[in-house]
């Protein structure tokens, strides 16, 4: 997302701008949970599989839609 005019931060975002941040952060938390869920199961290292466990727990649940 960019804006042409400096201090953008300052405008207002739309509806649609809001619901399409919420969308995209979404599809990111559920790849993160995937690819941890993917390391705890695959990794042998036991340090990889803390640190994904310990990321998943920061995230907290997810909201099913």
């Amino acid at each position: 997302m960019s804006y042409t005019t400096p201090y953008a931060w300052l405008k207002p975002r739309s509806a649609a701008q809001i619901a399409q941040e919420k969308l995209e952060l979404e599809g990111d938390k559920r790849l993160i949970v995937t690819t941890c869920y993917e390391a705890i199961l695959n990794s042998d290292e036991p340090s990889v599989r803390w640190q994904a466990a310990r990321l998943l727990q920061r995230i907290g649940p997810l909201e099913d839609h």
